[in-house]
Order: C-alpha cells, then sequence, then structure tokens
C-alpha cells in the first residue's frame, strides 16, 4: 500500500520519499510470492468490489507503462459448500455488482478443469490438532492449556566415534530432582541435546525463537559433567513448543459441543512417538470402527473434575 501510494504520488508530479526497515522488494511483508491473485467475486464483503474494479485497470496501466506483463487473465473459482462463507459471499458480490458468474456441480466441476478433484460434499468431520495453536481454535472449551518453550542444540562431538548410534543410545537423564535432559547419537548432524520441561511460558505467537548465549552456556555445562566428549562446536539450535495439560497427559476427545470434531493431542511435550499409533486410534472413532484403544484417560472433561 506504502509503495502504490508513493507511486500514485510520484504521478501526479510529487517528490515522493519512500521509507522501508527493509530494501525491497522483500520477503518480510504480509504476504509475498512471484505470483498474486486478483479476483472480482469478492466473497468477504461486496464493498470491496469496486476496488478490485479500478485495481484492474491500474494494473493494466502499471503494465503499459512499465513494458511488463504483470497481469494475466485466468478466470476464477470460488470452491465450497453452496452456503458456505467463500461460495455465499462471491454469490452475493456478483448478484449485488452484476458480474456475470455461473454456479457448477462438484462434477461439473471436475469435467471442467480436470486439475481439480472436489469431493460432492463438505467433510463430514474435523480433526483438531493445533499444538500450541489450540486454545486460540476453541476457545470455548477453556483448556487449561500452557505453552512452555525448550531449546535443541546439536554439538560437533571432540570423539566421534564414541558417538555413533551403535555405541551411544538414546538417554534420558535426572541429573537433579525434577531436572532432566537428554540426548541422541550423532546421525550425521551433530549430538543432539535438550533439556526437558525447563523452558520459560509463552505463546506460539509472542515465543522467543532466538538461544541465547547463555542458555547454550547452560547446556555447555551438562555436558562438561556427563558427555564431556560431545562438547565441542556448536552447529545449530531450533525452539520447540510443549503444549501442557496439567496432568501432561494427552487430550483425545470428540468436542463436547460438535460431535463431528476431534480434538487431538496437545501432548505435553511427549507425543511424537506415539503419532502413528494414535492417528490409527483417532481414524478408528471417526471410521465408528472397533477401538483399539481406551481413549478414556484423555477425555476433555478430566479437566472439570479436577
Amino acid at each position: 500500500m506504502g509503495t502504490s501510494t508513493a507511486y500514485q504520488l510520484a504521478l501526479r508530479g510529487q517528490a515522493v520519499l519512500g521509507i522501508d526497515q527493509f530494501s525491497p522488494p522483500h520477503s518480510f511483508g504480509s504476504s509475498h510470492g512471484k505470483s498474486r491473485i486478483i479476483r472480482e467475486t469478492y466473497f468477504e464483503d461486496p464493498l470491496y468490489v469496486p476496488f478490485v474494479k479500478r485495481a484492474y485497470n491500474g494494473w493494466a496501466e502499471l503494465q503499459a507503462r512499465s513494458g511488463k506483463r504483470v497481469l494475466t487473465r485466468t478466470g476464477g473459482l470460488m470452491i465450497g459448500a453452496p452456503d458456505g462463507a467463500v461460495v455465499s459471499g462471491a454469490r452475493a458480490s456478483a448478484v449485488e455488482h452484476r458480474l456475470p458468474y455461473e454456479e457448477l456441480s462438484a462434477g461439473e466441476l471436475r469435467d471442467r478443469f480436470p486439475a481439480l478433484r472436489p469431493p460432492d460434499d463438505a467433510a463430514a468431520r474435523l480433526v483438531i490438532s493445533a499444538g500450541p495453536w489450540m486454545g486460540d481454535l476453541v476457545p470455548e472449551l477453556a483448556l487449561p492449556l500452557e505453552i512452555e518453550r525448550n531449546a535443541v542444540y546439536w554439538f560437533d562431538p571432540l570423539k566421534a566415534a564414541e558417538f555413533t548410534p551403535d555405541k551411544l543410545p538414546v538417554f534420558i537423564h535426572e541429573y537433579a530432582p525434577g531436572r532432566t535432559w537428554y540426548g541422541f547419537a550423532n546421525f550425521g548432524d551433530g549430538v543432539k541435546v535438550a533439556l526437558h520441561h525447563q523452558g520459560e511460558l509463552t505463546t506460539a505467537q509472542a515465543v522467543r525463537r532466538a538461544v541465547s548465549d547463555s542458555e547454550v552456556a547452560g547446556v555447555r555445562g551438562l555436558l562438561k559433567a556427563f558427555l564431556p566428549d560431545a562438547n565441542g562446536a556448536l552447529r545449530a539450535t531450533s525452539v520447540c513448543l510443549y503444549t501442557n495439560t496439567p496432568d501432561e497427559n494427552f487430550i483425545l476427545d470428540v468436542h463436547p459441543e460438535h460431535p463431528a470434531v476431534f480434538i487431538a493431542s496437545p501432548c505435553s511435550g511427549h507425543g511424537f512417538k506415539f503419532s502413528i499409533a494414535i492417528g490409527e486410534a483417532i481414524a478408528d472413532v471417526l471410521m465408528g470402527e472397533r477401538r483399539r484403544f481406551d481413549l478414556s484417560p484423555f477425555r476433555i472433561e478430566r479437566f472439570a473434575e479436577a
């Protein structure tokens, strides 16, 4: 918007200064890429249609001035349930602004545009497995979740032969009461180590992604004391988010207000190993098949009972 405003003012003979904290073009905006969409049957609100109509003219004018192709007309498809937000909103824009349109069935759409494979109706079931974003997606459940930041580290071992998978099993070490760290052999990326459940509380939006020198120094202290030959050059760090329940058990349950919605597993930092089996267990529930596991320990209502 800022660049476009500067361009329009310059066209009107004004001296314009544009200030950007980065060097444009860059990839730090709200959206970016080599291709973008322009659409006229605007499903969000018909009030945007006049802006879009003028925008078509503006892009064509810019294309003529620049001598570069910036606009390719492909037509547009708004796909969804007939009463869904996308289709009903696009229809409302088309009717209000007298835009030409036609409605196609799923079968007609597949025939006309064979690259697309829309189903014959909307989905019958929804699984929400959103980790640290779970609370934002189902706020009505008021789930007692805490988001915990935990950093992971990879070090070049000083003695590589000691850290091959056949020489070093995975380990979990309670080095002080209630304080645990864990580690892996070197699979080619260095020896991986991390603290377990000792991170600061945060949110998915505000998490501190950078790993500080003091954090690295703390882990090096553990390496020095307990795994000294792994204490080589730091190769990489990463930040994980544990989504913790009060009892540190999973949530695997049908939404109490929406039986077609399944809430899947804020895992309290220990879920990955189970993922392939839990996916199977969730599928059993959704398909109404024989359940391989008793999921009652993971029900949502246990928090109300506490």
